[in-house]
């Protein structure tokens, strides 16, 4: 991306939540997430649980 975003904060949040095909996550991971992008999502949402 030729460092459009520069420091970006925040483009974990959809990882976070669960919400990977919209706003900035679709942006940086694609609309379509592949398996792994949904498999580290899984992880942190059971370890903020945990």
């Amino acid at each position: 991306m030729g460092g459009a975003f520069g420091a970006c904060h925040g483009p974990d949040v959809g990882l976070d939540f669960g919400n990977l095909s919209a706003g900035l996550s679709a942006l940086v991971i694609g609309e379509q997430p592949i398996a792994d992008a949904v498999a580290l999502s899984q992880w942190m949402r059971s370890a903020w649980v945990a």
